[in-house]
């Protein structure tokens, strides 16, 4: 496993790049349109890229990989397989191993979704955003989070959730960032919470 997998790290990144892309985020906001945030975030997506290389690392970002809605992984880990492949009639990629899989979820009620999406892959790090209404909100949902997480069987390694929310004077989105620790509690990750 890469030693910077961790969930302040990717954290940290995550609230760099949406404050480097703020503009067009706030432009984009729920429920503005479901479709321009997605674009918007897609953007920070591939921003995060370039965030997580470090050394001689080569990683690359698939969206959409086998109904993920993004991964991470290090060009080494992947196998490519040809386009007239008897397994693929356009061709794709077969990774090995998953450094990040990250779920994005515009639609609060259905992110515990996503949680469960975690299960189908092994990845380093699996990554929930989402947005609730307001700060009052956050509370509630770590606990329904950890009760989610205390029925799965089959636990991802380890995860990161994080929340965003706008905030109106002065507009501005601000993010917070919890990883699981034991007995499926949330933990929030103070030092690097960023306000945008």
């Amino acid at each position: 496993m890469v030693n910077q997998i961790s969930e302040d790290f990717i954290f940290k990144s995550w609230t760099k790049v949406c404050k480097q892309n703020e503009k067009k985020l706030l432009l984009a906001w729920l429920p503005h349109s479901d479709s321009e945030y997605t674009v918007a975030i897609l953007k920070v997506l591939d921003s995060l890229k370039k965030e997580f290389q470090v050394n001689d690392e080569d990683w690359e970002l698939h969206n959409e990989y086998y109904k993920c809605d993004a991964v991470y992984y290090d060009k080494k880990d992947s196998i490519t397989l040809p386009k007239l492949s008897m397994f693929k009639k356009k061709g794709g990629v077969f990774l090995r191993h998953i450094l990040v899989h990250l779920e994005h979820e515009n639609e609060i009620r259905t992110s515990w979704e996503e949680i469960f999406q975690f299960c189908a892959f092994s990845a380093d790090l699996n990554v929930l955003v989402t947005y609730p209404k307001s700060e009052k909100d956050i509370e509630t949902l770590k606990t329904e989070y950890a009760k989610i997480l205390s029925t799965v069987d089959f636990y991802p390694k380890k995860l990161l959730i994080i929340l965003g929310i706008k905030i109106e004077n002065p507009e501005k989105i601000k993010w917070f960032g919890f990883k699981c620790i034991e007995d499926n509690e949330l933990e929030e990750i103070t030092e690097n919470e960023v306000s945008l």
